[in-house]
């Protein structure tokens, strides 16, 4: 675990880097926590770079009322994921589940 910016990074990987640089603490440890969550879930590409379905890893030993699977979509310039699980729309950050597909 690294240091940067008063949170604490739990990997070594680029956009983690940038994420501690633009976000404030709470956020930042939103966003780490939801990129080690992201390697929960496994990626089934629907549609060659355009539609990619996550699916949980623990799929049958979840609770039954809990959702193991969102479709990913990317728009045609490849510059923007959008999930259905909505989160980006709801606070403004990537999902676990755009965050496995982007670096499946």
């Amino acid at each position: 675990m690294v240091l940067q910016g008063g949170g604490v990074r739990r990997t070594n990987l680029a956009i983690e880097y940038h994420a501690s640089k633009i976000y404030m603490r709470a956020m930042f440890e939103e966003f780490s926590r939801l990129l080690i969550e992201a390697t929960s879930y496994n990626v089934t590409e629907k549609e060659k770079m355009r539609k990619y379905v996550t699916v949980h890893n623990n799929a049958a030993k979840r609770e039954k009322w809990s959702r193991v699977q969102y479709e990913v979509n990317i728009n045609e310039d490849q510059t923007e994921y959008t999930c259905e699980c909505g989160q980006f729309k709801h606070t403004g950050m990537l999902c676990s589940h755009v965050l496995r597909v982007k670096f499946r």
